[in-house]
């Protein structure tokens, strides 16, 4: 009787230890694949070409509610993503509401209403696999940084990436982004601005974007001034000065050295004197008479000379 009894334990245990190895297999495998299927995502494509205004100066808000929208659906793998094009693909205020205040914007969804339009109806649907947010720096060749442009004709250009389908850019009058004059997304690497006012600093910022990833980082950043026309250019070892119209000039100084500026009447006299080792600096000459003036540019021991004409 011991003998069977032992058996029986032994059998019983054996069979509680396959069991569970099986319990603790189901656990792991459907976890597994849950997490592959859930990498597949439906695209919602929307087009903004169909309003010039929310084309030229929304596209950061437009990116952000994106963002929210994205998030809101992630359980259902449904993005919603900006296109080039309004061949097949919804306007965006199909899907977004948009509020204009002093030349902003302001964006809302309702998701009721989307919910309405029914999303398995929207067209086109594709499916794609997320992809991480972009995490590297934007080279972007042009405009250089801290320099001058031609307020008419300003261009952005930047590398070819694969990892990157479009992106946002943002200019402003403010260091902080809160006055902004343009925000467009710009497909392929590059894109020209329309007229900016010239004789002005802009600040510029530029977000890569994905299909499925919009809730991405700036990644590049910089200014420049815009002129109508330069008159006369010099330099000095990294630092340049332009004459801009007849009564102003800019110093670009991106390595922040001391540099000191004079300007002197034809005969010698000195009318003023700056000092600064700003990485850029504007000055008004209205203050002088009419009349031509030695503009003289000096870092340490060397020095350069233009002529500056005031009318």
């Amino acid at each position: 009787m011991v003998k069977y009894s032992h058996r029986f334990i032994g059998f019983f245990i054996f069979l509680v230890s396959f069991l569970l190895s099986d319990t603790k297999a189901e656990t792991t495998f459907p976890a597994t694949t849950y997490q592959d299927t859930s990498l597949m995502s439906k695209i919602i494509r929307l087009s903004s070409n169909n309003n010039p205004q929310i084309s030229t100066i929304c596209a950061h808000k437009i990116t952000e509610t994106l963002c929210e929208l994205n998030e809101l659906y992630l359980d259902q793998n449904i993005t919603f993503s900006i296109h080039e094009s309004e061949t097949g693909v919804l306007p965006v205020d199909s899907v977004l509401s948009f509020h204009m205040d002093n030349n902003q914007c302001r964006v809302y969804y309702d998701k009721d209403n989307i919910d309405k339009i029914g999303l398995d109806k929207l067209n086109p649907v594709e499916r794609q696999k997320p992809v991480k947010a972009y995490s590297g720096q934007l080279q972007v060749t042009k405009p250089a940084e801290n320099t001058t442009v031609y307020y008419k004709d300003i261009l952005f250009s930047l590398p070819e990436n694969p990892e990157i389908d479009h992106y946002l850019l943002d200019v402003a009058t403010d260091a902080q982004f809160t006055r902004t004059v343009k925000s467009i997304f710009v497909f392929g690497n590059q894109t020209k601005l329309d007229q900016l006012n010239k004789n002005e600093m802009f600040y510029w910022r530029i977000k890569p974007l994905h299909p499925t990833q919009y809730c991405q980082e700036y990644r590049a950043e910089g200014k420049f001034f815009t002129v109508d026309i330069h008159v006369k250019t010099m330099s000095l070892f990294g630092i340049s000065l332009y004459t801009i119209g007849p009564t102003t000039f800019f110093v670009n100084n991106p390595e922040h050295k001391w540099y000191t500026i004079e300007i002197e009447s034809l005969e010698g006299k000195i009318i003023s004197k700056i000092e600064s080792n700003a990485s850029h600096k504007i000055f008004d000459a209205n203050e002088y008479q009419p009349g031509h003036y030695f503009v003289k540019l000096r870092y340490q021991k060397f020095d350069n000379t233009t002529i500056l004409t005031v009318r």
